[in-house]
């Protein structure tokens, strides 16, 4: 429907969905709690993600980029993850940002996906399929 907007996959989680929710649970636990943080920082973290599983996955560039990431398979995937956390660490090292600043939006961005695979689990009334489904 022209207009209609899409916060969830219209396809209920997967098993790979929840594991990578569980992924990220166990990095925040292993990597950040007990490190200092900066909660400006993590709220920046959450503001990214939440517009781009919102308003950005919505735009027409967010949906044809979310149609070109669902092309490239499982593994082209993974490449297209790592290159952008290659860019990640380059720009980090070449702007000097401070390790807190990183660390703190990367918590607040991972910290959001859980929530965004238990709020998804909610609303499609439980999980669905191993993984790899992309809807």
């Amino acid at each position: 429907m022209a207009g209609e907007t899409r916060w969830l996959p219209d396809r209920p989680p997967s098993w790979l969905d929840v594991g990578v929710a569980l992924l990220a649970v166990a990095w925040l636990a292993l990597e950040v709690v007990g490190e200092p943080v900066s909660w400006p920082w993590v709220a920046v973290g959450v503001a990214v993600f939440a517009v781009g599983a919102g308003p950005g996955a919505n735009s027409a560039v967010g949906r044809r980029a979310g149609a070109w990431f669902g092309d490239r398979g499982a593994v082209g995937r993974l490449a297209v993850i790592l290159a952008l956390l290659a860019v990640i660490v380059a720009v980090r090292s070449v702007l000097s940002i401070p390790l807190v600043v990183v660390v703190s939006v990367a918590a607040g961005v991972i910290g959001s996906v859980p929530v965004y695979v238990a709020l998804h689990v909610v609303v499609a009334g439980g999980v669905g399929g191993v993984g790899g489904e992309r809807g």
